[in-house]
């Protein structure tokens, strides 16, 4: 009935995974993951999974990025518990924790606060940035072409001298 439930695809990758079907079980996670990024449990079964199969390099990518969902969830909760309380309008405080909502798979929550955020800081170039790298990476040139006109380009470098 709901073919994109990440719980239950998460579920069915660890029946799997405990049954000894690797290559089901890789399936499922991996999609769970693209429906819930920051589902720990998943990633972790994921890394498992991979590790059994000898997958090394992809169980590095899985564990670092475990490492930052734990980061992430550490840095979220310090945010919101007490540093927003200190100051709530802090732009980097806003567009960090938009980041971390990015990161975690929540894109509706993080591109409102970076919205927000913009509304109160229209000059902030990383919220451009963060914007235009958004929207490049989901296809919407004209949106990504907008908030890339506010980051500045980098100066070339200098020519190297003759002699």
């Amino acid at each position: 009935q709901k073919p994109h439930h990440a719980a239950a695809l998460a579920d069915r990758g660890r029946l799997a995974l405990r049954r000894g079907q690797l290559a089901a079980a890789e399936t499922w996670l991996r999609h769970a993951l693209v429906h819930e990024p920051s589902n720990y449990q998943a990633r972790y079964q994921l890394a498992e999974c991979l590790l059994q199969q000898g997958e090394t390099d992809e169980v590095l990518q899985q564990e670092q990025r475990l490492k930052q969902l734990e980061a992430d969830q550490k840095r979220f909760h310090q945010i919101v518990t007490q540093e927003m309380s200190q100051k709530p309008h802090d732009p980097s405080l806003r567009h960090e924790l938009a980041m971390i909502l990015l990161r975690s798979g929540d894109v509706e929550e993080g591109l409102r606060w970076l919205h927000n955020t913009l509304r109160e800081d229209p000059t902030s170039v990383p919220l451009h940035r963060a914007l235009a790298e958004y929207y490049q990476l989901t296809g919407d040139e004209e949106r990504a072409a907008y908030h890339r006109q506010f980051v500045p380009s980098k100066p070339a470098e200098p020519a190297p001298r003759s002699k």
